[in-house]
């Protein structure tokens, strides 16, 4: 899977995501006549639950995150992790998420870290540089492959019964003694090529897992095109 570099035109938007929640809570603005059901909403504070829980999450964090704990029915209770966003300032009035995150708050925001350089947002911004969801084995050395390699033996890749030991002993599994580890080749992408010059193909990696079928009216299963299995074993 590849993550696709930001478009021109979005440069400026990103760059102003990036300031605008920090420079909004250092200096909210009070308009005068907030809209009546937003200024009537309790604190944020008080509508967010605190959190009950903590889970292990994966890339890109590799850490720790809070979260609550929600009812499973394979799993009984599990702690279903998410990353927190700041709560608006004590006593703000009106509605915090509208007001703050608008086109012209973010664009203000901008416009005053542009002028007091070096500004975090812009060189981000400007140093952008997509990367690429490859980080197998990061963790744990099993399964760790070049993921840039040309050639690459198929049968190293984790396969869904990895899955199935502690401490993941996830659901996916099951799905061992119907999984294909698959390999095909794409071209670079326009970006690449136009602009920096990239033209080598891309060799894209992972699991097909072959499905049941659907129920087809007659009181049975039918997958899509199960008429040529035999000249597809892959289905």
């Amino acid at each position: 899977m590849r993550y696709r570099r930001l478009s021109p035109g979005l440069v400026v938007l990103f760059a102003s995501a990036m300031v605008a929640p920090a420079a909004a809570v250092a200096q909210p603005s009070r308009p005068t006549t907030p809209p009546q059901s937003a200024a009537a909403l309790p604190p944020e504070s008080q509508q967010a639950p605190p959190t009950d829980c903590t889970a292990q999450v994966g890339f890109a964090i590799n850490g720790p995150l809070p979260g609550y704990l929600v009812p499973d029915k394979q799993l009984g209770t599990t702690c279903v992790p998410f990353t927190q966003v700041p709560l608006a300032p004590a006593g703000y009035q009106g509605d915090y998420r509208v007001q703050e995150f608008s086109d012209a708050a973010a664009r203000r925001a901008l416009a005053a870290c542009e002028a007091k350089p070096p500004c975090a947002a812009v060189e981000a911004a400007r140093t952008y540089h997509p990367v690429e969801f490859r980080k197998t084995g990061t963790i744990v050395p099993q399964g760790r492959i070049d993921p840039h390699a040309s050639n690459v033996d198929l049968r190293q890749i984790r396969r869904p019964g990895f899955f199935g030991r502690a401490p993941y002993r996830e659901p996916i599994a099951q799905a061992e003694h119907r999984a294909y580890t698959f390999e095909f080749t794409v071209p670079a992408e326009p970006y690449e090529r136009l602009n920096r010059g990239i033209t080598a193909p891309v060799k894209l990696r992972g699991w097909y897992l072959k499905g049941r079928g659907v129920p087809n009216g007659r009181g049975r299963l039918q997958r899509h095109g199960q008429q040529c299995r035999n000249a597809d074993p892959g289905g």
